[in-house]
């Protein structure tokens, strides 16, 4: 739920104007969320609306960060990766605001699809690229 007091609570640490200032500048925020629907109306509550990416989108990107194909993005070497390294250096995941937690649903997700091989090792739940690049994973879209 968002409320004004919570987003002047946010904005106060970045922003010092007068009081009513930053009244009207939280109640302009809470209605901008409503505006472009990140957030709707629900009786006198505003809620933010839950947002799920496609498993594809997540799966492109997660292949983006550690499969060859798009260097850019590219930041690890690892074609077997833990679920452990994923959440706390991978950073796939967060372009889609979701948390760590969700991570380990669109992993098993994608193992169930086949995208994406699965090799429990020694405590550690690892992911095994099954396409070693971008372009083999497109081809087996």
């Amino acid at each position: 739920m968002v409320k004004s007091e919570g987003v002047l609570f946010f904005i106060g640490d970045y922003l010092d104007y007068a009081p009513s200032t930053m009244k009207k500048t939280a109640r302009s925020i809470v209605k901008a969320l409503v505006d472009f629907e990140i957030a709707e109306v629900d009786g006198n509550e505003v809620k933010v609306k839950t947002y799920r990416p496609g498993l594809l989108s997540v799966i492109y990107a997660f292949y983006s960060e550690y499969a060859a194909g798009f260097e850019a993005a590219k930041n690890f070497n690892i074609l077997n990766p833990s679920v452990e390294h994923i959440k706390e250096k991978a950073e796939f995941y967060k372009l889609f605001l979701m948390q760590p937690a969700m991570v380990d649903d669109y992993l098993q997700r994608a193992w169930k699809k086949d995208y994406l091989g699965y090799e429990p090792r020694g405590g550690l739940n690892q992911y095994v690229l099954k396409h070693k690049s971008l372009l083999k994973l497109f081809e087996d879209f």
